[in-house]
């Protein structure tokens, strides 16, 4: 349905109107007459109107949305009486429209039409909606130019804008102070605290009482950061005496020279027989508590000491007192009351006289408790029972509460000096033993689990993997590296590179230090001093077939060394040139000198790409130099055993060529595992007599020595006769010493195996 527009008068309602009615005019310019026998109608003809009440018109609304408008006629009433009423009630409510609606209001209503739309609304329920247009209220326009110039110059608004002006610059001023104060006030991120001293580097160690000429620069050539030097058992307990305190001074004072701290190795368990506690004790019976003193008119049990042989001394006829250490040296009772303020004296008194660090030695060995039952057998086959190692020794060793009784000695030592190192000299072995009641470790780095012993063994891999996750987690652990002899080789400088870097203090013994490369010391120092090591997170890499780790700040690695010979001789023979990324390996010109200088190149191939004339010419050139020795020794010359060796399917070649590309020398090597450890085994080193005592061999053996280290090799091994004079001096001269696997004197051999250790190439990612 289409909308209807009504234009409507003003509105307007007379008193007389009920609250039911209502009535609805369209405007009329004339007044209304009334018929009271037909509908009503304008005198004038402009409109009309009709009159309805409230509740018809609301009747109608509901049953459609726009009702028709048309001329309405009243109906009279078939009762008189009520048309009577109605024309009464007319006649009253168009007196009230009249009044109204008069004549001269309606040029006034005129002027204030306003348009009424009816619009369609929901046609299922017949609503409607009515829209009333209003006048609009003009917008805000705000002050014009002119009005507002009026007040530009009025002092109370010149002041009022000065104060804003200075208020804002006042607030971002102090705004601006208020960031610089905070800024420079506010705490800053503390720095990371720096290991202790004795985790920052390696720890020389010396078997000496005393300070020989050399120790202070081997010292400073290892760059260590500590010196330890034994202190006798038998002085142990004399330490305030003037000869043993001038000593321990003399040590600490040369050290503090070259800022290195000083450590001792001590032996607290055991006294000699003339020592002052032992004397004492045999005058006073209140003071043998202090050792595990029997009296019995026989030994008490059938314990043995370390020497063989009974474990008790009688030092008095029907008094026993156990020596575990031999005849004459008399176990203390660490837990009694007088051997603790013993060793709590000398203690105190060590770090009084400037001593950083103290190590007990035989610490499996402290005897805590008199309990003195007999041990039980080992099972080990390999000894009678007149022997150590065929007992168990439960009662005498790892006894418990070792851990609470090294503690107690630790804080004794740490709260006397500053900086303060408090260990133990040997594998603890059983670790957990040296927990205390609280379950920590009572020492502060302790050697356990026999790392060093097992590197290289894939039978122990496992093992180490174990102990390095530990490291991860926190433990800190000292190495001593005395031990890679019994491990792999007597100067395995790959371990220790691979230690070094490694949560721990290496031990090193100095007389280590002739055999070792000095520059390796200032490379190992360096790298223990950079961030990655110092403060670094450490992470190890899980590998059924090697041993790796990392250290990395912010998720950058620094440094990664890994220590795997299999791995590494492997990884070396896929190569088709293990020379090709060493630079410098392909060319050596000869030093100027009397004769004119000569110029060589070298290649390096593998026996299947090798030329078969230049395997024939090997062979002719192996049989001029060396066959004469053969023949001179037992085994003889054997030509067809020669050409064998030298057409070896693993052989590779480093040929050497003069400047005419003629063949001058030559060296047949391969990688190799040799007990344990990755090599490069030099098989043949020939060189042709008009080349030779010229460099060109050392320079040959120097390419090879680089290939090993490149690849991650621990030494460069070869074998020379016994008789070849002339070889054995040519390599000794370059650095090359008997290995530990060459034949002993009385096996006779025609031979001798020499060998020469090797930097590992450190990775870097």
């Amino acid at each position: 349905m289409d909308s209807v527009l009504l234009n409507v008068g003003p509105l307007d309602y007379s008193e007389k109107q009920t609250e039911k009615e209502v009535e609805t005019y369209k405007p009329i310019s004339e007044d209304i007459k009334k018929d009271d026998s037909g509908p009503i109608k304008a005198e004038n003809g402009f409109g009309e109107y009709k009159l309805m009440k409230k509740k018809s018109i609301q009747k109608r609304a509901k049953k459609t949305s726009l009702p028709p408008v048309e001329n309405l006629a009243l109906k009279s009433e078939v009762n008189s009486t009520t048309d009577q009423k109605m024309t009464q009630e007319d006649t009253v409510n168009d007196g009230a429209d009249e009044q109204m609606l008069r004549v001269e209001d309606n040029d006034k209503l005129t002027g204030k039409r306003d348009e009424v739309k009816f619009i369609k609304g929901d046609h299922q329920n017949g609503d409607a909606k009515i829209d009333i247009g209003g006048t609009p209220t003009p917008a805000f326009t705000g002050m014009t130019k002119e009005e507002l110039m009026k007040y530009a110059n009025d002092p109370f608004w010149v002041r009022l804008r000065w104060i804003f002006f200075i208020t804002f610059w006042f607030i971002w001023l102090a705004m601006l102070g208020g960031a610089i104060f905070i800024i420079i006030d506010a705490p800053k991120c503390a720095a990371p605290a720096p290991l202790p001293w004795y985790k920052r580097g390696l720890l020389a160690r010396f078997s000496t009482f005393s300070v020989a000429e050399d120790d202070i620069v081997k010292v400073q050539k290892m760059k260590a950061v500590g010196a330890i030097y034994e202190l006798p058992a038998e002085f142990t307990y004399t330490v305030r005496d003037a000869d043993v305190e001038k000593k321990i001074k003399d040590i600490v004072n040369r050290y503090n020279d070259i800022d290195v701290n000083v450590v001792f190795d001590i032996v607290p368990n055991f006294v000699p027989k003339q020592s002052r506690i032992m004397t004492e004790a045999i005058a006073d019976e209140s003071k043998r508590s202090a050792f595990i003193w029997i009296e019995k008119p026989e030994a008490p049990n059938k314990w043995l000491s370390l020497v063989n042989g009974s474990a008790w001394s009688e030092v008095l006829p029907g008094n026993y007192v156990l020596s575990q250490f031999g005849d004459g040296l008399y176990d203390l009772h660490m837990n009694d009351t007088i051997v603790k303020r013993e060793l709590s004296d000398v203690l105190r008194h060590l770090a009084a006289l400037g001593v950083k660090g103290i190590r007990m030695k035989n610490s499996k060995f402290y005897i805590l408790s008199k309990n003195i039952q007999d041990e039980i057998p080992s099972g080990n086959t390999q000894y009678d029972l007149t022997e150590y190692g065929f007992w168990t020794h439960t009662h005498t060793t790892f006894q418990e509460g070792l851990g609470d009784t090294l503690y107690e000695y630790k804080a004794i030592f740490e709260n006397s000096t500053d900086d303060a190192l408090f260990t133990v000299a040997e594998d603890m072995i059983r670790p957990e033993v040296y927990k205390t009641h609280n379950g920590e470790m009572s020492v502060d780095i302790p050697m356990y689990g026999r790392f060093v012993q097992n590197l290289g063994s894939e039978a122990h891999l496992s093992a180490n993997n174990e102990l390095m996750r530990k490291m991860g987690t926190g433990a800190w652990l000292q190495w001593n590296l005395e031990d890679i002899n019994k491990a792999a080789s007597d100067n395995p400088s790959a371990i220790i590179y691979f230690l070094s870097l490694l949560p721990g203090t290496p031990i090193l013994p100095a007389d280590s230090m002739d055999k070792l490369n000095g520059s390796m010391y200032k490379h190992i120092a360096q790298l223990r001093s950079s961030p990655s090591y110092m403060h670094g997170d450490f992470h190890t890499f899980d590998s059924e077939h090697l041993l790796a780790y990392a250290s990395k700040v912010s998720l950058l690695v620094r440094e990664m060394a890994q220590y795997n010979p299999q791995r590494n001789v492997e990884t070396a023979s896929r190569a088709k040139n293990p020379l090709e990324s060493i630079h410098g390996a392909f060319t050596y010109e000869t030093p100027p000198g009397g004769v004119e200088s000569k110029g060589y190149s070298l290649y390096c191939r593998c026996k299947k790409d090798l030329d078969t004339k230049i395997l024939k010419w090997a062979f002719k050139l192996a049989e001029l130099n060396v066959a004469p020795f053969y023949r001179r020794l037992s085994v003889g010359w054997k030509p067809k055993v020669k050409q064998s060796d030298l057409n070896k399917s693993w052989a590779r070649y480093l040929v050497a060529f003069d400047s005419n590309k003629i063949p001058v020398g030559y060296a047949m090597f391969r990688f190799d595992m040799d007990y344990g450890q990755g090599v490069l085994y030099c098989y043949e080193l020939q060189l042709d007599p008009s080349v030779q005592r010229q460099g060109l061999g050392k320079f040959m053996m120097s390419t090879l020595e680089k290939c090993a280290s490149f690849w991650n090799m621990e030494k460069v091994i070869l074998t020379v006769l016994i008789n070849n004079d002339g070889a054995r001096t040519f390599f000794r001269a370059i650095g090359y010493t008997l290995d530990h696997t060459t034949p002993d004197v009385l096996e006779r051999a025609d031979y001798e195996i020499l060998s020469k250790s090797v930097p590992p190439r450190l990775i870097k990612i």
